[in-house]
């Protein structure tokens, strides 16, 4: 009884567990690499915002089941390069693409999934505003993933001006480049524009130009769609 209180409980705050499963990858990654903990932390975070995606649409059988289907193989490949080190360099670098492909085709199905839930219509919780937010963050987290999966297909996609951010994507498993293209994604998002890191290819500046324009429509139209709902049911 008191592990279906707690799973209950869980339930009705999926969107503050994706949230928070989302804000430990963004915040805690770059400084668990900064001390060298870096291709286990950083599958180990993954692997914790893959698990709360699928947890995050649970409540619904048919999307949690297409959920579990997608995202089973996503943390499998998230492992998958790290028992893989004495493959050839071209089964490798396939299983490496393949991981990109399924890391974000679960974290886009959530993404959309989650933004009905949010816009489809019902009161304005706590729950829903952290869904809106989640969804947020993981056109960042997803961005990041193709800029990544970018680099490693296509190295010199993005320039650095400083060593410290300098890109590696070939050196091991893909991810290599993450936490320097993640700060890139949200800076892009945010519009901030630092210029420290840039799109070199023509596919890395087609991404940049669609992600600044989505991260402005989405934060128009989900204040918008928020605070009408809002009015609508607190009229009622």
């Amino acid at each position: 009884m008191k592990r279906e209180s707690v799973l209950s409980w869980l339930q009705g705050r999926k969107y503050v567990v994706l949230l928070s499963s989302v804000v430990l990858l963004i915040v805690l990654y770059p400084i668990l690499r900064s001390q060298h903990f870096d291709k286990e932390s950083l599958n180990i975070l993954l692997s914790l915002v893959l698990a709360a995606a699928i947890f995050a649409l649970s409540q619904r059988r048919r999307p949690f089941l297409l959920a579990l289907v997608l995202g089973i193989p996503a943390l499998s490949l998230t492992w998958g390069p790290n028992v893989a080190g004495a493959a050839s360099e071209t089964v490798y670098g396939s299983l490496v693409v393949v991981r990109f492909c399924a890391h974000l085709i679960l974290l886009s199905y959530a993404a959309i999934l989650i933004l009905y839930d949010v816009l489809h219509g019902g009161p304005v919780t706590a729950d829903k505003l952290c869904g809106s937010m989640c969804v947020y963050l993981l056109i960042g987290v997803i961005w990041a993933v193709l800029y990544s999966l970018i680099e490693y297909d296509s190295p010199g996609s993005f320039a650095v001006t400083q060593a410290a951010l300098a890109l590696d994507a070939r050196n091991g498993s893909g991810y290599e480049a993450f936490a320097t293209l993640e700060y890139f994604s949200f800076v892009t998002l945010t519009t901030l524009g630092f210029g420290d890191v840039t799109p070199a290819s023509s596919a890395a500046r087609t991404l940049t130009s669609f992600e600044a324009v989505l991260g402005q429509l989405y934060l128009a139209v989900m204040i918008a769609r928020l605070v009408g709902l809002h009015i609508v049911h607190a009229d009622q």
